[in-house]
């Protein structure tokens, strides 16, 4: 629920299916609020490695919302 919308609906007979969805939100906002409070900077090599990694997948997968 989102200001009281339901967002996605889910069914499903299989316990551990269930407990995916639920624990899945449950955890995703408490390690988004550690991994901000706890940032380390990537050095300015990592930084460059990552983005010339980005740039590659870019390139052999091309961006394309048109399907």
């Amino acid at each position: 629920m989102e200001r009281g919308n339901e967002v996605s609906h889910i069914t499903t007979p299989q316990l551990d299916e269930l407990l995916y969805h639920v624990f899945e939100s449950i955890t995703s906002s408490p390690a988004s609020i550690y991994a901000v409070d706890h940032r380390i900077e990537d050095s300015p090599q990592w930084a460059a490695r990552r983005s010339q990694e980005h740039a590659k997948i870019l390139r052999e997968n091309p961006f394309n919302d048109r399907h």
